[in-house]
């Protein structure tokens, strides 16, 4: 059994990095609200519901149209896309119906770690150097971090990263899979 540990670091982006950050916040908000139109017009047209999967395969078709689709890291839009289902599926249980995202606030994505292979090597698109102060995110590349982590701490599998916005000062939330350690407590007196 295993549990989550998020850290957060500050990164420091250079200009062109900073200008890919920007137009993925653009891009899945986009999607985001697409697909959050789709959705309520279907529903108000013929009453029925639109499944995630419908719309992560209109994903492939939307980036087809739309070439600045294609610049940016296709986990980013497809988090977007289960971000809306997580949103209606809330709306469901009692939450408040979704409501479009409006550009400058709360801006942030979600990337997955992945696994991939070049030259017969397997690596992973997120990783961390603790020496040299550099995350590797996908598309990105090495950006530079501020943080008072340290490896002992951020032990595990990295699972995603969250590239968020605050105030001109860029983040990286990474969520990290440890071991769920259980703790046996044996009582020596009785209060």
């Amino acid at each position: 059994m295993n549990t989550y540990k998020a850290y957060k670091l500050r990164i420091y982006p250079t200009d062109l990095q900073r200008e890919l950050i920007e137009k993925t916040f653009g891009c899945t908000r986009y999607v985001y609200n697409n697909f959050l139109a789709e959705r309520k017009n279907k529903y108000e047209e013929s009453k029925t519901k639109v499944h995630v999967y419908e719309q992560l395969k209109k994903l492939t078709d939307l980036k087809r149209e739309k070439e600045w689709l294609r610049e940016i890291d296709s986990c980013a839009l497809q988090a977007s896309v289960y971000n809306l289902d997580n949103a209606f599926q809330g709306f469901f249980y009692g939450k408040g119906y979704p409501k479009f995202r409006a550009k400058g606030v709360h801006e942030s994505f979600r990337t997955n770690n992945t696994l991939n292979t070049y030259k017969n090597k397997k690596y992973e698109s997120i990783r961390i150097d603790f020496n040299k102060r550099i995350i590797t995110l996908p598309k990105l590349k090495e950006v530079k971090f501020r943080g008072y982590r340290t490896t002992k701490e951020m032990v595990g599998k990295i699972k995603s990263a969250t590239i968020s916005k605050d105030a001109n000062k860029y983040f990286v939330s990474i969520l990290v899979e440890v071991p769920f350690i259980k703790y046996s407590i044996n009582p020596t007196s009785i209060v």
